[in-house]
């Protein structure tokens, strides 16, 4: 008798399917130097050149500084026991 396929898990496949997301989105997670506008401006705090930021980069990042962001989110954990809807709000301090 041949022998029977392993049964899918589905803690696993989950699993393998958030590490393939990640390895796609490697660059959103680990961006180069050179495109990382929050490297560039601690580089330009400790004293590197404003140059380095580009112009219009700089000019973006001073006319937005001190602005908050706010986002809202929900966790829908309705599919589990017990789950449900949370509502949250998000802020982002821009600096």
């Amino acid at each position: 008798e041949p022998p029977q396929p392993t049964p899918i898990d589905p803690y696993n496949a989950k699993r393998a399917a958030l590490k393939e997301q990640a390895v796609r989105n490697s660059k959103y997670f680990h961006p180069r130097p050179s495109e990382d506008d929050l490297m560039r401006h601690m580089e330009a705090r400790l004293g590197a050149s404003t140059a380095q930021l580009g112009g219009d980069k700089l000019g973006k990042f001073l006319r937005h500084d001190r602005q908050v962001l706010r986002f809202f989110l929900a966790w829908d954990d309705r599919g589990r026991i017990y789950g449900e809807l949370r509502p949250f709000v998000l802020h982002y301090y821009l600096q």
